[in-house]
């Protein structure tokens, strides 16, 4: 059929045939909420403490806080998974690295956004809809202390335009800190990977 179920998107694209609700009786819906609610709980907080470390990084993707969009097939939205690792967080006491690791339209043509496309360029992420989803974010959990960042996106595409990159960040910035994430308290992580000539020093941005 064309689906690659080693990504969420073909997963997901599997899960909404008809034949699979037929054969399994379980909806996409249903799936994906066992599969959340098993694979991270208060133990993996706790096993994690243990170890000695004292931070968690979350990847989530876009459509856990803002459901699918464009007719994406993924499953959401799921902000209680959110809710319940930051609460464990809190109460262990380990600091939380929030990490919207699956932007709408994907970051790169490569599978831990979400989805493996080739025909991937910067055009296809949505960036308002990126906006919205942090914006929701960082006015859920602005007042939460053991929240130290907010990544707004995974690798980026190499080949992306690196100006372009950095205007978005700096509008990703500027949202999350009129949501109330103060600098003092919350960094806003901005990954950067791509090929090309260094940046000029006219182009580097402060946020």
């Amino acid at each position: 059929m064309g689906f690659d179920g080693d990504e969420e998107y073909g997963f997901c694209k599997l899960l909404h045939l008809p034949a699979f609700e037929r054969g399994h009786g379980l909806s996409a819906a249903e799936v994906f909420e066992t599969h959340r609610r098993s694979h991270v709980t208060e133990a993996t907080i706790i096993d994690i403490k243990a170890m000695g470390l004292n931070a968690v990084r979350v990847p989530f993707g876009y459509w856990c806080v803002l459901g699918p969009t464009k007719g994406d097939p993924y499953v959401g939205p799921s902000l209680h998974h959110l809710d319940n690792v930051v609460d464990w967080c809190e109460k262990h006491r380990l600091q939380v690295l929030l990490d919207l690791h699956g932007n709408p339209g994907g970051e790169s043509s490569e599978k831990p956004c979400g989805r493996s496309m080739k025909s991937w360029s910067f055009s296809c992420w949505r960036k308002d809809e990126s906006l919205e989803a942090l914006r929701i974010v960082a006015t859920r959990y602005k007042d939460r202390v053991h929240v130290a960042g907010l990544q707004v996106a995974n690798e980026t595409g190499r080949l992306v335009d690196p100006v372009k990159l950095v205007d978005h960040y700096a509008d990703c910035a500027r949202v999350i800190r009129e949501c109330g994430m103060l600098a003092e308290n919350v960094a806003v992580v901005c990954p950067f990977y791509f090929h090309g000539p260094p940046i000029g020093t006219s182009q580097k941005r402060r946020f």
